[in-house]
């Protein structure tokens, strides 16, 4: 729920009374991902919704996912989505 929120992976870990190093390994452990990775993927998971929903631009959803820079936007959603978001938002049955 909170997947735009800035978050420091120090405070994380001390809300779950884990070391930084521990929180890091188990966190990776269960999702096979970094913090930062995963907060990635749920930010590009989100926008694919949008995207589905065609209401929005490639870029008012890059927006509304907190990512200003298209640019960046673009190679954030391809990395999980392996497609552009603007071939996902066209091909809406992926």
């Amino acid at each position: 729920n909170n997947y735009m929120d800035k978050f420091n992976v120090n405070d994380i870990a001390k809300m779950c009374s884990l070391s930084p190093a521990v929180f890091r390994k188990q966190f990776h452990t269960i999702t096979n991902m970094s913090p930062i990775e995963y907060k990635n993927y749920l930010i590009s998971k989100k926008a694919a919704e949008l995207l589905q929903t065609e209401e929005f631009s490639v870029s008012e959803v890059a927006s509304k996912v907190g990512i200003e820079d298209i640019y960046y936007f673009n190679r954030l959603f391809k990395k999980y989505f392996h497609v552009s978001p603007g071939k996902y938002k066209g091909n809406s049955i992926i």
